[in-house]
């Protein structure tokens, strides 16, 4: 027998629904006096905005993000068992999440199996006429596995797994310090990492074939 259910009023959430939702990950048995505490506001207030939150199913979905989080190849089923909900709204809300690019199913390499690579971070100092242009060209080399502009000290960071210092001098000194643009460079080497959160990146669209 099919029972129909009533559609989840959808709504937005504003940054006091993102903080309670990022206080409940971290503690779910957190009571409201105890969040209301931490946001600055009153129990009721917080007490509301969960009932609305879990009315819309906000609460549903932070929930399939956390269980995926433990272990990405859970199946539907099982998800759907330890949630309470049926299997296909957990595959469709899997695939809303997935349109949306709020997460994506991905390899995540252990560096421990490429040997001992060395964590570099590499600071420059460019025009700012040409920040945007030598992000791009520094993002195209394959030793570099991220580009950030920057507001501070250096205009751009990149950071890459190197296996040797001569490769280091070869990319930073040679090639990046070499660009149109580029006044200054300086290279950190990561001596130990002490935390490091791989679940959480910036996705960035896939761009399609054709």
């Amino acid at each position: 027998m099919v029972k129909a259910t009533e559609q989840a009023p959808t709504i937005q959430l504003d940054e006091v629904d993102q903080k309670i939702i990022a206080l409940l990950r971290k503690d779910g048995r957190a009571t409201n006096q105890e969040l209301a505490r931490k946001l600055g506001m009153a129990a009721a207030t917080v007490s509301s905005r969960i009932r609305r939150l879990e009315a819309a199913k906000a609460m549903k979905v932070v929930a399939v993000i956390d269980k995926l989080t433990s272990d990405a190849r859970a199946s539907n089923r099982l998800l759907a068992q330890s949630l309470g909900v049926t299997e296909g709204t957990v595959r469709g809300r899997i695939k809303r999440l997935e349109a949306a690019n709020l997460i994506r199913f991905t390899a995540v390499t252990n560096v421990a199996s490429i040997g001992a690579p060395k964590v570099v971070l590499i600071g420059i100092q460019a025009q700012l006429s040409e920040v945007q242009n030598l992000c791009t060209r520094i993002a195209a080399m394959r030793e570099i596995g991220c580009v950030i502009a920057m507001a501070g000290r250096y205009d751009i960071l990149c950071i890459g797994l190197f296996s040797s210092l001569e490769e280091v001098v070869s990319i930073a000194n040679n090639r990046i310090l070499a660009l149109p643009g580029v006044r200054h460079v300086e290279t950190s080497i990561a001596v130990s990492t002490l935390k490091y959160d791989h679940r959480v990146a910036k996705i960035i669209t896939r761009k399609r074939d054709g």
